[in-house]
C-alpha cells in the first residue's frame, strides 16, 4: 500500500465528514451561519481524525501456530498450517521468508493467502517457495494479527494483501516465529 494510497484514504474520510458536518449546520441554521459551519466541519474533521488515529491505534490479541510441529516438509512447495487467535474475529495473516543463506541479502517476508478462521481457529495453506525454488532450504513462518476494522489497519499502514513483499514484520500482535526445512 503506498503513501498515497493511505493519503486518499484520510482524505475521503475527512472530507466526507467536513462536508456533511459543514451542509448539516448550515441546513440546522437555514442556511444563514456560515461560520457556524466553517467551524462545525473543523471540529468533526480533527474529532474524526482523532478517533481514526488513536482509538484503534494499540492492537490487542493473540495468535498462535499450533501446526506445524515437525521442522521437516515433503517436497510439494504447499504446507498446511493450524494456529489460534484471539478474539476470534481478528484478521490473521501469515507470512513467510526463506532464511537468508547470504547473510547480505535483505531478508523478504512474503504475504500468504488469508487462512480459514472458525471461532477462533484458523487453517491455511502457505507456500514455501516454487517447484523450482525453494527445495532443501529454511523457511521462517509468522503469524500476525489485528482485531482492528481493515479501514483503521489500512490507515495505520497494517493492510496486508495476498503476494505482498515486506522487508520486516508489522507492528501488529504476532506469533512466535516457526522455522521449516522443505525437502527435495
Amino acid at each position: 500500500m503506498s503513501d498515497f494510497a493511505v493519503a486518499d484514504a484520510y482524505v475521503a474520510i475527512l472530507g466526507v465528514a467536513g462536508v456533511l458536518a459543514f451542509v448539516v449546520t448550515l441546513w440546522l441554521t437555514n442556511w444563514r451561519r456560515i461560520y457556524a459551519a466553517i467551524a462545525a466541519s473543523l471540529v468533526t474533521v480533527i474529532v474524526v481524525w482523532c478517533v481514526c488515529v488513536f482509538h484503534w491505534n494499540t492492537p490487542v490479541a493473540e495468535v498462535h501456530i499450533q501446526e506445524p510441529r515437525e521442522t521437516l516438509t515433503g517436497e510439494s512447495p504447499w504446507l498446511s498450517i493450524e494456529g489460534t487467535v484471539s478474539p476470534p474475529d481478528a484478521t490473521v495473516r501469515l507470512l513467510v521468508q526463506p532464511s537468508a543463506a547470504d547473510p547480505k541479502r535483505t531478508p523478504i517476508w512474503w504475504v500468504q493467502p488469508p487462512p480459514r478462521i472458525v471461532g477462533g481457529a484458523w487453517k491455511a495453506e502457505i507456500c514455501l517457495g516454487t517447484a523450482q525454488h525453494g527445495a532443501e532450504e529454511y523457511f521462517q513462518i509468522v503469524a500476525v494479527a489485528s482485531p482492528r476494522p481493515k479501514l483503521i489497519d489500512l490507515l495505520h499502514h497494517h493492510q496486508l494483501d495476498e503476494g505482498q513483499r515486506l522487508d520486516h514484520i508489522p507492528a501488529l500482535p504476532q506469533s512466535e516465529i516457526v522455522t521449516i526445512w522443505r525437502g527435495r
